[in-house]
């Protein structure tokens, strides 16, 4: 014969029937006993974070720079320009080099923002996995 069990938890009802084993009714009863767990946000671990950290600062200084050796027009990165073969006259050259090196440095320092991003996500997991360690 199949019986009804229910339990009540605040304003929380459920009826299970007597088909469920123990183990589900006790984590029914523990329900409201449990606390999630917030803020934690555990996602990789200390070796992970602190190589993240490390690539994420060699990043930045490396695309930062970069982005400022293109903003002041550097001949050294011209093999770095997407530019055309051949070109009608210099001034269409030049235009298009001043072009292709701002776009560059553009580009250099928004992947120095997403570093950025990283390093902080990085930071965080350090943080958070010094203080489970620590505990």
């Amino acid at each position: 014969m199949y019986g009804d069990t229910e339990i009540r938890s605040h304003d929380i009802h459920l009826t299970s029937f007597s088909v469920f084993d123990e183990n589900f009714l006790s984590f029914a009863k523990n329900l409201r006993t449990t606390k999630p767990k917030v803020g934690k946000m555990k996602i990789c671990g200390p070796k992970l974070s602190l190589c993240g950290l490390i690539i994420s600062v060699w990043g930045i200084v490396q695309l930062v720079l970069m982005g400022l050796f293109f903003y002041i027009n550097s001949v050294a990165l011209i093999e770095d320009l997407p530019l055309d073969e051949e070109y009608h006259s210099l001034e269409d050259f030049y235009a298009a080099a001043n072009r292709a090196y701002n776009q560059n440095a553009y580009n250099c320092w928004i992947a120095a923002c997403i570093y950025v991003l990283t390093l902080l996500l990085s930071a965080q997991q350090f943080y958070m996995n010094s203080r489970v360690t620590a505990n």
